[in-house]
């Protein structure tokens, strides 16, 4: 699920307070009968695409929907939205690399994937098959046979970051990710957890891992992962930490402080297969397959195992 809402580019500094000023008093001639103050609560409540529209009218808008401050005011107003106005829902045809949009409000109303509309891809993952690792405030990740991008389907800006760099030469291994919003440092990061395969029993497991900063633009080593677990999917983002399933717990990375943690899944019997990770109504939940149904735990007080409720 993706909300649209990050104007900037992350990788570029934003705009200062008195560059706003500065173009708000050489831009009086064009509005003079609205105070800006009033001009500035208009545009925080306008989607994405028309704000883009709008950066033309004059220097001050401009100035203004660039800076760093109305874009965390933009986002704030969207994530508090119960009426989901803005928010959109990505979808993902892996095998055709296609990306549909729609917006979320229409989609609950008539869930089909006929409402959506094609996402134009950046002209590097055109015909490369790829699949994301995550998504926030607007902001997607996707990782191509190991390239990982950044990217704003709205903005339509896309980055390629750095590769992370491993010790040793791994001979068979994978790379699973997560990507995710540390509030504490306003950075994004993305996580690479590095699993070989081991000579003696074949079985792959968990050997090192790396986190990258947007800020920085640069990857570090995270010493304290649980290390000889199996993981097989991106982790998924809930209150600042990234978090994978590995039975019988769900271990996470919290973006703040780069510790691990870790806390057991609820007992959903012998034969459920496959949990996923979500979130339901603001709290952590986990989803468990049972072939033909679908079990919803929702854990109501987070990292507390006997707080895990069947709804």
């Amino acid at each position: 699920m993706n909300n649209e809402e990050n104007l900037e580019d992350q990788t570029s500094n934003a705009t200062t307070d008195s560059q706003v000023a500065r173009s708000q008093d050489s831009d009086q001639s064009i509005l003079p009968n609205l105070p800006f103050e009033l001009i500035t609560e208009i545009l925080l409540r306008l989607p994405v695409k028309s704000l883009l529209k709008f950066r033309c009218v004059s220097k001050s808008w401009l100035s203004l929907t660039f800076s760093s401050r109305f874009i965390k005011a933009h986002l704030k107003l969207s994530d508090d939205d119960t009426e989901y106005t803005h928010h959109k829902v990505i979808l993902l045809d892996l095998s055709h690399a296609i990306v549909k949009s729609c917006s979320l409000q229409s989609f609950l109303d008539t869930p089909s994937a006929d409402l959506a509309t094609d996402v134009s891809l950046p002209e590097e993952l055109v015909k490369r098959s790829f699949c994301m690792v995550g998504s926030c405030d607007g902001l997607i990740c996707l990782e191509a046979r190991y390239d990982l991008y950044l990217w704003n389907p709205c903005t339509r800006k896309c980055k390629k970051l750095p590769g992370p760099t491993f010790e040793g030469r791994p001979g068979w291994f994978y790379c699973v990710y997560g990507f995710g919003y540390d509030k504490s440092s306003d950075d994004y990061k993305v996580v690479a957890i590095l699993a070989e395969r081991s000579k003696l029993d074949g079985i792959y497991r968990v050997t090192q891992v790396r986190i990258y900063s947007i800020s920085t633009d640069s990857w570090r080593s995270i010493g304290n992962f649980r290390e000889g677990v199996e993981l097989d999917k991106p982790g998924k983002l809930f209150n600042g930490k990234l978090h994978w399933v590995v039975r019988p717990c769900v271990v996470s990375i919290n973006l703040e402080n780069e510790m691990c943690e870790e806390f057991e899944l609820p007992y959903y019997g012998e034969h459920g297969i496959d949990p996923a990770l979500g979130e339901f109504e603001g709290k952590f939940a986990v989803l468990c397959h049972h072939y033909l149904t679908v079990d919803v735990w929702v854990m109501k007080e987070y990292g507390v195992k006997e707080s895990w409720t069947k709804i």
